[in-house]
């Protein structure tokens, strides 16, 4: 599954998209859990196709990133666990990020 995130305030959220066959599958949610899965069938595979890059265009219009590009990753530097930008984050959560992604590590915050 192609997988996407979408990070800004509080808002932390996953959208993943596939299509086997006529099938087209995704799963979203907030990041750190399972979310909820659903599937639609089409008329073709080609329709399917048609369908997951439709999404996607309306996806990263909104702001979603596919996970691992150069974007999400600054996205996430810029941002720390509870939101405080970099410069103003405390040692214990500068290591921690730099340690691991923001969503691993959130009950370090707490």
């Amino acid at each position: 599954m192609e997988r996407y995130e979408f990070r800004e305030g509080s808002s932390h959220k996953f959208w993943e998209v596939s299509v086997n066959g006529d099938e087209l599958t995704v799963r979203f949610g907030k990041i750190g859990t399972a979310g909820q899965t659903k599937t639609k069938t089409f008329a073709s595979a080609a329709a399917a196709e048609k369908e997951k890059s439709k999404l996607i265009k309306e996806k990263t219009g909104k702001g979603y990133v596919a996970a691992g590009s150069t974007a999400l990753l600054e996205a996430r530097s810029n941002m720390s666990i509870t939101g405080t930008p970099w410069a103003m984050a405390s040692s214990t959560e500068r290591v921690c990020r730099t340690l691991a992604p923001c969503d691993a590590i959130s009950s370090i915050s707490s």
